[in-house]
């Protein structure tokens, strides 16, 4: 059915008759407050506000002289004292001091020595006190002048203020004597100009402000102390009024926010223009005149609302009336939608037949957002791939589920070998071990266990329990469940996981904080070996708040570089020549063990910073050395495995080799074991490029680990270091055989061999007689600054030969 096409209002009635007729009274309203306005009283207030304007320039110009007689007054005073004391200087003294301050009414005086100390004071706090380079007396000690008056200053020795005159004799011996700033102040405050116009706009409330203004344009004095200082060297009326005019403006006050009059008047002082004083008006005047051309606009406003009102009444109301009954007797609930009746006449014809047509789609409308909403409602609150509850449907059941049960846990299962699933066979095969978990976790579940899926391949689940021992054994079961094996794609897998448990209300009460004590708990879980459960404890929490500090501390201390490195000699066991150095990182600031923040730098990603940090200030000081003629000797430092993820650090460091011109040979790195281990290729292609370039390469910590003659023979490096812990395991007559046999088996490979921990006389000798070359250890010193090695660089010690 074909359906004629109406407009959905009828303009004309609607908008164009109303609209003719509010324009016509609008611009009726606009001609008479036109009028209205020019009969404002604007000539009046101008000579009111020359009038209040003179006025404040005659009292700126009395008080300004009032203000400079005290002042003088006060100088000359302090000057008459000071004359007064070089009249007594040969019979002065401490008391005499005090009489002529209090005679004068001064409040400090002091009389100096030609050098500059106090011999007599008032106060014999201040005898003996002596003139600093660059205070203001020593600036009076040094110009020509025997009278100086200085201006108010603040005090070197407090934060008081004073004004002081000096007055020097013959001999070069001076006085001091000054004013407190305050009671200067209180002599002359009534005099200042920022009183007089406080005063000018406090007693007549025709004045809004007053101000004055200098020769540069700049508020010296406003009644408004926020304006104190603002620049009008913009203002074309002011510099006006500096060549001689009275100039009259209206300008728009945002303080009050409206506008004032502002009148300038020029201010003369001994007959020379010295700055503008004006006041700002109120316009009271102005503001009736609105109020009564607001009371007539209301009137008018009345008589257009009533016709528009008359005429929309007609054209709009009864018709949206109409409209608004035939709607309300359409029956949502039942979707029962009658067309609604439409008539050629109505006003909103063409609106009728648009609900009509939207009447006709609402039953499809509703029917399709049910079941949208059936499926954002599965979405928020379940894991679209497991099913499980999601981590906010876990939020929004926490405090029904805990307050129902006296006892619950917080089990975070997290799976260990997930990711290596996930890597190898993809990420399909990995998404269907999330989903055979979920289902034998959900076969599980019941008003007692809550199971959601928590992210990833992590799973959280709530055990209300009615004791410790039920939850042990909950705890034990989903161990059980979780150990046997899964079916997935027509294998089985083993699936190991590590557990996290918290409890409430023991560890917390709020969701947040037991799922992060859980998290603590199963990373613990984790770092002990992974595929077993660990319970909170506030051991665990420290320990995290403990690493979590330090390695604020280590990023700051990148950032500021707050590191320091210490130097333990290395010495030929034969002379006793120290023949080079181990380089050890300190933190400037914090006592922390290196074995310690070393540790959290790997975790935490900052070894290699800091790593760089240690091969420049080695190479550095070895510049230093070299600088001062000494001979280099080489420098070992300690080399991290994590180091080898910074693909540019054999670049930086022959970089920093050149530009501080040290030859290769000097430096030394030191390699764990556990290089070697993780990735053979990458550390044996890592070692020959340093040997390449001439830097030594050391084995360290050789005895601790899983050295074996499989890395001594593959990777080409220099020297093999003896671990403390190993020497003091077999530095001993029983065990010196196995020293013996390491230091031959170094030979052999032509490496060099460095003894650590060595601390006592015995081991030295026994080391000689085992032709050990090198040792390294309390014995001979501890770990010392660059300076302190710079003292005993060329010292032989006693090594018993």
């Amino acid at each position: 059915m074909n359906m004629k096409k109406r407009n959905v209002t009828n303009n004309f009635k609607l908008i164009y008759l109303p609209l003719l007729f509010t324009l016509f009274s609008v611009f009726a309203i606009a001609l008479f407050a036109h009028i209205s306005s020019e009969r404002a009283l604007t000539h009046q207030m101008e000579q009111s506000g020359e009038d209040l304007a003179l006025l404040l320039s005659r009292k700126i110009e009395s008080e300004i002289g009032h203000y400079n007689y005290i002042n003088e007054v006060l100088e000359r005073n302090l000057l008459v004292a000071g004359k007064a004391v070089l009249a007594e200087k040969d019979y002065l003294s401490n008391e005499r001091l005090r009489d002529i301050r209090d005679f004068f009414e001064v409040h400090e005086i002091f009389w100096y020595s030609n050098q500059g100390e106090v011999l007599f004071s008032p106060s014999i706090d201040y005898i003996g006190w002596k003139v600093k380079p660059g205070d203001p007396i020593d600036q009076f000690m040094t110009q020509p002048n025997d009278v100086y008056v200085e201006d108010i200053r603040k005090s070197t020795e407090n934060d008081d203020f004073f004004k002081f005159v000096y007055l020097r004799d013959d001999e070069g011996s001076f006085v001091q004597v000054g004013y407190r700033a305050e009671y200067l102040n209180f002599r002359t405050d009534k005099y200042k100009i920022q009183n007089i116009v406080e005063r000018i706009a406090n007693n007549d409330d025709n004045i809004l402000y007053a101000l004055f203004i200098d020769e540069n344009l700049i508020a010296i004095a406003d009644s408004d102390v926020e304006d104190i200082g603002v620049d009008y060297s913009e203002i074309v009326d002011y510099k006006s009024v500096l060549s001689g005019e009275v100039r009259a403006f209206e300008w728009y006050y945002p303080q009050l926010g409206d506008y004032v009059l502002e009148v300038a008047v020029p201010l003369f002082y001994e007959d020379e223009i010295i700055g503008i004083a004006a006041v700002g008006i109120s316009m009271d005047e102005t503001k009736k005149n609105v109020i009564f051309l607001t009371a007539m606009f209301i009137l008018l406003a009345i008589i257009i609302s009533v016709g528009f009102y008359i005429i929309q009444r007609k054209n709009v109301i009864k018709p949206v009336m109409m409209l608004n009954k035939d709607i309300q007797l359409i029956d949502t609930k039942q979707l029962d939608f009658q067309p609604l009746e439409v008539s050629e006449n109505k006003s909103f014809a063409g609106l009728y037949d648009t609900l009509n047509q939207l009447l006709s789609k609402l039953q499809e409308t509703f029917e399709h957002n049910k079941h949208l909403n059936q499926e954002i409602e599965q979405m928020a609150f379940k894991d679209y791939l497991t099913k499980l509850p999601n981590r906010y449907s876990l939020s929004k059941n926490f405090d029904k589920f805990v307050q129902n049960h006296e006892l619950v846990a917080f089990v975070l299962l997290d799976l260990d070998n997930f990711k290596e699933f996930n890597d190898t066979k993809g990420h399909l095969y990995g998404d269907q071990i999330l989903v055979v978990v979920s289902e034998r976790l959900k076969e599980w579940g019941n008003d007692q266990i809550f199971v959601s899926r928590f992210g990833g391949d992590e799973f959280l689940l709530l055990f209300s329990c009615s004791d410790e021992l039920e939850l042990k054994r909950n705890i034990n079961y989903l161990e059980t469940i979780i150990s046997q094996p899964f079916l997935v794609q027509k294998e089985e897998v083993v699936i190991e996981a590590s557990i996290g448990i918290s409890l409430y209300p023991k560890d917390d009460t709020h969701l947040n904080g037991l799922i992060s004590k859980a998290d603590i708990a199963m990373y613990q879980a984790k770092k002990s070996g992974k595929n077993q459960s660990t319970y909170f404890t506030e051991i665990l929490e420290n320990s995290i708040i403990k690493k979590n500090n330090i390695q604020e501390i280590l990023r700051y201390s990148i950032k500021n570089k707050r590191f320091r490195l210490l130097y333990q000699p290395q010495v030929d066991v034969l002379t006793g020549e120290i023949i080079g150095f181990e380089a050890l990182i300190r933190l400037k600031d914090h006592s922390i063990s290196p074995n310690e923040f070393i540790t959290i730098a790997e975790e935490k990603g900052l070894i290699g910073k800091i790593g760089r940090f240690v091969i420049e200030e080695a190479i550095r000081q070895l510049s230093k050395w070299k600088e001062k003629g000494l001979d280099l000797k080489p420098i070992a430092i300690n080399f991290s495995a994590k180091q080898l993820n910074d693909k540019a650090i054999i670049k930086y460091i022959e970089e920093l080799l050149k530009r501080y011109d040290i030859p290769p040979q000097y430096l030394d790195i030191e390699i764990t074991e556990s290089i070697l281990l993780d990735d053979d290729c990458e550390a044996i292609n890592f070692i020959n490029r340093l040997k390449g370039m001439g830097v030594k390469v050391s084995l360290d910590d050789f005895g601790t680990g899983y050295s074996s003659l499989k890395y001594l023979s593959k990777f080409p490096v220099d020297k093999m270091k003896l671990d403390k812990s190993f020497i003091d395991q077999y530095l001993n007559e029983s065990g010196k055989k196995i020293i013996k046999q390491l230091i031959l088996l170094a030979e052999a490979f032509d490496l060099d061999v460095v003894v650590e921990g060595v601390e006592t006389i015995e081991q030295v000798r026994l080391l000689q007689k085992l032709k050990c070359k090198i040792i390294q250890g309390y014995y001979f010193s501890k770990p010392l600054e660059a300076k302190e090695i710079s003292e005993i660089y060329t010292k032989k010690f006693d090594v018993g030969v």
